[in-house]
């Protein structure tokens, strides 16, 4: 038996924005954002809200290959 096993991702229901010019400050103050990491944040990038709250910054790309609509 191999050591190396296969495993997917959880089926969890996530809250998210896709970042624009005109919405980063908004989406900034919905997630409680610092301003350290609004400095990481570019136009088109997708702040995320996890299952323990905690929120990450994917890129359009990321987003699109973990995530689907429902």
């Amino acid at each position: 038996m191999s050591d190396i096993q296969f495993y997917k991702r959880k089926s969890e229901v996530i809250q998210a924005s896709q970042v624009s010019k005109e919405t980063a400050q908004k989406v900034a103050k919905y997630f409680n954002i610092s301003e350290d990491e609004i400095q990481k944040i570019e136009v088109g990038d997708y702040v995320v809200r996890q299952t323990n709250g905690e929120f990450q910054i994917y890129t359009k790309e990321e987003f699109d290959n973990l995530f689907e609509p429902i």
